[in-house]
């Protein structure tokens, strides 16, 4: 005879109203875009524009704006900021995003500093978190580290120092030398 677990220990409970913003913790948000090497925003606005597209019922790809973000950066913000008409947040947050997103292009280590894209969208995450706490005060909050996200953070740690470990590297070392 097998005793079954109750539906809600088995379900997550779905808490409505769902946050207007993907919740994140300032901390997570910038270790996880840290350790993934930029990926975590790609994932943070895929996450965000699902949420608007449920909750505007629009026709938007969600997955389509993550993948383009630099198109995108600045329509997001909008709604971020939205309660702040007047604010020119929005810009001065995705113009530098933008110009840090293509920083990686930037020869030997100078390419680093596109990491740094992510504290522009540190503001936007804390007014999302200020808006989501109003709007669904029972929300989620994502604070905590998963088991997956320190897997990532490990995995992603040691190709970051990799990768730091070889832009100092002579070339003589990284077969880039020059041919004779």
């Amino acid at each position: 005879m097998s005793v079954q677990p109750e539906a809600a220990s088995v379900r997550k409970t779905t808490v409505w109203p769902p946050p207007l913003f993907f919740p994140v913790s300032v901390t997570k948000l910038l270790v996880m875009s840290t350790a993934t090497l930029g990926v975590y925003q790609l994932y943070w606005f895929w996450r965000n524009w699902d949420l608007v597209k449920s909750r505007e019922r629009t026709r938007i790809l969600p997955f389509m704006r993550a993948l383009f973000p630099i198109f995108f950066v600045y329509a997001l913000l909008e709604r971020i900021y939205e309660e702040q008409p007047s604010s020119r947040q929005p810009v001065l947050l995705a113009v530098p995003w933008i110009l840090l997103g293509i920083a990686w292009r930037l020869p030997g280590a100078w390419s680093f500093v596109a990491f740094a894209g992510v504290l522009f969208l540190v503001p936007a995450q804390r007014t999302a978190n200020r808006r989501n706490a109003r709007a669904a005060p029972e929300h989620d909050r994502n604070e905590r580290f998963t088991a997956w996200n320190w897997v990532t953070v490990g995995v992603g740690g040691v190709l970051l120092v990799l990768a730091v470990i070889g832009m100092f590297l002579p070339p003589s070392m990284t077969g880039d030398a020059p041919a004779p």
